[in-house]
């Protein structure tokens, strides 16, 4: 017999909509589903082995569907969604860690499936996919380089010479700076 393929009926990118980060930084990002007869179980995440959730990465103002430029990871449930406090029992959420790229500026965006990734249904921000996907409505990834704390060099200046107790203590050379991190040392 064949298999009755389930449709999404809805979906949403949650939150955030804006992410302002640097390379390689981490941030998660969350979105919502309804599913007929799988998210509406109960008000908690109602896991089935059909529905499979993606976050993805892909150019600025692009359409995500059939596009090799954007790349998808999956997401996994939200054990700590509940529907009632949310307003939205119908619906589930999910999450995915978002692990910025190089320097640029990108869209984001979730996609669910409910026939084991047969189909998709593309999920920008509110209104979510009732009105169809525009990459206007998509999440914004910003990912600029971090300032360089050495630039200028605030170790050209050396400190003001001083006492500590009968010994003097001068800086007669300026220093050199290393970045650590966002620090400079």
């Amino acid at each position: 017999n064949p298999t009755c393929l389930v449709a999404v009926d809805f979906c949403r990118l949650q939150q955030p909509l804006l992410i302002d980060t640097n390379p390689g930084l981490v941030t998660t990002v969350y979105g919502r589903v309804q599913v007929a007869g799988i998210t509406d179980r109960s008000t908690a995440v109602d896991a089935d082995q059909n529905l499979i959730a993606q976050l993805g990465v892909g150019p600025d103002a692009s359409l995500p569907a059939a596009n090799v430029a954007w790349s998808w990871t999956a997401a996994t449930a939200n054990a700590a969604y509940d529907g009632t406090a949310a307003g939205e029992p119908q619906l589930d959420e999910y999450q995915a860690t978002l692990a910025a790229p190089a320097v640029g500026v990108y869209d984001y965006a979730f996609r669910f499936s409910a026939d084991r990734g047969l189909s998709w249904k593309y999920c920008d921000g509110a209104p979510g996919s009732s009105d169809g996907y525009q990459p206007a409505k998509a999440g914004d990834l910003r990912v600029t380089q971090p300032a360089d704390p050495c630039s200028p060099n605030p170790c050209n200046s050396p400190p003001t010479d001083l006492c500590e107790g009968a010994v003097a203590v001068t800086y007669a050379v300026p220093g050199t700076c290393t970045a650590n991190g966002n620090l400079a040392s």
